[in-house]
């Protein structure tokens, strides 16, 4: 296995989980925060135009700004996978549906 993919909500430990990966088989490591923002993660200290535009959203239209961030995501993580001889790759951008790579979901109850 030459890729990792760990995706998930935030704040539930895959970016450490990934650098140790990472670390141990000498594989890069990228966040896919560092691909693009995801639209529902927390800023330190957001300009109010993202406050204003993020509070003007209905449920539905938020939804569908994190789907239409999913289908973003997918040509990047695309590449970052067909550039690696050896990749983990993380964020709450990777999600199963979106990503065509071979890949191993794991998943754990809280």
């Amino acid at each position: 296995m030459r890729v990792l993919l760990i995706g998930g909500t935030s704040n539930v430990g895959k970016s450490t989980v990934a650098q140790v990966l990472a670390r141990r088989l000498r594989f890069e490591y990228v966040s896919t925060d560092r691909l693009g923002r995801h639209p529902g993660r927390p800023w330190p200290d957001p300009p109010a135009h993202v406050v204003e535009h993020y509070h003007s959203l209905t449920t539905g239209e938020l939804l569908d700004a994190l789907l239409a961030h999913y289908a973003r995501m997918q040509p990047r993580i695309e590449e970052q996978v067909a550039q690696s001889a050896g990749l983990v790759l993380e964020g709450s951008g990777v999600w199963p549906p979106y990503v065509t790579a071979p890949a191993v979901w794991l998943t754990a109850d809280e």
